[in-house]
């Protein structure tokens, strides 16, 4: 191996250790229960209100065309009626024809921002995200 690999290796361990104290810390757990169920209110709220058409997906890996579908599968009880799905097995070819009717109200956004800007923990977490880079490092 040479130098510039376990410098990598090093980079992605110290990483690693980094998230897990992050998830391991009580003040995080607790903000990442808020904004889980924020997240939940928002999905609620801009739901899909009317789902119709066709989605046809396939790919030369059958593996991967039953993974989609298998994820797919949680949404069927709902859209099976509206939606007609086609799984292909022998090519890789994505045709979709959705329409959908919902909508998205500002003060949902305005209720959820302010539900997290006035939680500490939440606020803390979020602001010392924006801070880091994207590749982890302060500014």
């Amino acid at each position: 191996m040479n130098d510039s690999r376990i410098a990598a290796l090093k980079a992605r361990l110290r990483q690693l250790r980094e998230l897990i104290q992050t998830l391991t810390d009580e003040h995080n757990q607790h903000a990442a229960g808020v904004i889980i169920k924020n997240i939940k209110y928002l999905l609620y709220h801009i739901r899909f209100r009317n789902l119709k058409g066709h989605l046809r997906y396939g790919s030369d890996d059958p593996a991967a065309v039953g993974t989609v579908f298998g994820f797919m599968s949680l949404l069927y009880p709902k859209i099976h009626k509206d939606v007609q799905m086609t799984p292909v097995f022998d090519q890789t070819v994505l045709d979709a024809d959705l329409q959908f009717h919902g909508h998205i109200r500002l003060i949902h956004l305005l209720i959820i921002l302010v539900r997290l800007l006035k939680d500490k923990d939440t606020r803390t977490l979020i602001l010392k995200q924006i801070m880091e880079g994207r590749d982890g490092r302060k500014q």
